[in-house]
């Protein structure tokens, strides 16, 4: 299942980077916050959780 961004941060992150690796040489700040973004959604949708990480 792939993940979407939540609407309200449409303007704070890059979509095309969405869901994506990300160059920390190259990143931009839009870049950084997607991939945080996208790694929060992810462990929110998934089965972990605080004692299984």
């Amino acid at each position: 299942m792939a993940l979407t961004y939540p609407k309200k941060y449409e303007n704070d992150i890059n979509p095309e980077t969405w869901s994506r690796d990300i160059d920390p040489a190259n990143a931009e700040q839009q870049d950084l916050n997607g991939f945080l973004l996208h790694r929060m959604a992810h462990y929110k949708d998934s089965k972990y959780d605080d004692t299984a990480l």
